[in-house]
């Protein structure tokens, strides 16, 4: 899980870890990098923010899924996902969860895209 602000990384980490996951998380994109090459630990879907500082989500998505090929991924941004399609930030084929949510739209989200969701 990435995102750059501590609270809301805290936040979502710890409502996903009350879910079943186990959540690793990064305050930048070279650091989720760093851990995406670390060491060995396995990842079933990477959650990011759009705006990183340094390279940005859709960036680091990119690079990502050259280390673990196919890793499926969500971005979270408070602006729409049209607004960052027509301005380039996004690819249109991303998928995105419009800021705020609740953690149980998060929930839902990740299971609809990823499968079920771990036992608890």
């Amino acid at each position: 899980m990435v995102d750059d602000d501590p609270l809301i990384r805290r936040f979502i980490a710890r409502a996903l870890t009350g879910a079943g996951y186990d959540v690793i998380q990064a305050e930048s994109a070279e650091q989720a990098v760093s851990l995406l090459t670390g060491d060995g630990a396995s990842f079933a879907f990477m959650l990011s923010d759009v705006g990183l500082p340094g390279a940005s989500g859709p960036e680091l998505v990119e690079q990502a899924r050259k280390l673990v090929a196919g890793l499926p991924t969500l971005l979270m941004s408070a602006m729409g996902k049209q607004w960052l399609v027509r301005r380039g930030i996004l690819p249109r084929d991303s998928e995105l969860l419009q800021k705020p949510f609740r953690i149980v739209d998060l929930l839902a989200r990740l299971e609809q895209l990823f499968g079920d969701l771990p036992e608890p």
